[in-house]
């Protein structure tokens, strides 16, 4: 085989293996970020759950960064009263419950996005002791 017939053929597997190669790349990025944020989402968990152990009327602050293009929602009605929501453009991509105990996150839902100051304290509504989040 000449040169530029090898050449050519080299360049063809190298153009046809691009996408693959690009999307690899961006899909490694994705779940880079998504660590990152299941890191912070457990950084709030950890600070929750340390204020219901400590009782009514005690206070954590924490102070979060959470990447581009997520946020982090807890609080609710029901059963989302009960887990760290993790959102992504808009859309739910994972859940952390806070089972253990099993406690409620007090009042209407509280978006968590950008770098944050996050008041915790440990309440009480309606009989039920759980924690309200403030940003």
């Amino acid at each position: 085989m000449s040169l530029p017939l090898k050449l050519a053929i080299s360049f063809l597997i190298i153009g046809l293996m691009m996408p693959s190669v690009i999307t690899m790349t961006q899909n490694t990025q994705e779940d880079a970020q998504e660590m990152v944020v299941r890191s912070v989402a457990g950084q709030l968990s950890d600070a929750m759950t340390d204020c219901y152990y400590d009782g009514l009327g005690s206070g954590r602050t924490v102070n979060l960064t959470v990447p581009s293009g997520y946020s982090l929602e807890v609080g609710g009605d029901g059963t989302q009263a009960y887990i760290i929501r993790i959102v992504h453009d808009g859309e739910v991509v994972d859940r952390i419950y806070l089972d253990s105990p099993g406690f409620p996150v007090i009042g209407d839902i509280t978006r968590i996005s950008g770098t944050v100051r996050v008041e915790i304290s440990a309440v009480v509504c309606d009989g039920i002791l759980g924690v309200e989040v403030v940003t």
